[in-house]
């Protein structure tokens, strides 16, 4: 609970980074409580997600086949996901000789 008061801060609801933040709880600990977020440990993760848009970007205009076979493997996996996590009679469970048809040739 705490770790989200900390998160949930001006600073962090005004970052336009906010939504993609990786920052985990367990770098917010210090001597066994949790402390603010480090400034530049935030201005790290922005400048990641800046380097990760800007690379997104590159690759729609020059390689934009590539953003569709990453969307293909996208969908593609969570077809898999689901059909492993479909119940069958036997135990609630999918065996993997059920999702065969599932996975690309």
């Amino acid at each position: 609970m705490i770790f989200f008061e900390k998160t949930d801060s001006p600073s962090c609801r005004s970052c336009w980074a906010g939504r993609f933040c990786t920052l985990c709880t367990a770098a917010l600990i210090k001597n066994g409580a949790v402390q603010e977020p480090d400034r530049s440990i935030c201005r790290s993760l922005r400048h990641a997600q800046e380097k990760q848009i800007e690379d997104l970007l590159y690759i729609k205009e020059y390689y934009p086949e590539i953003l569709e076979q990453m969307e293909r493997m996208y969908f593609q996996a969570n077809d898999i996901r689901s059909a492993l996590s479909m119940p069958t009679s036997r135990n609630n469970k999918t065996s993997p000789h059920e999702v065969q048809g599932v996975l690309p040739a």
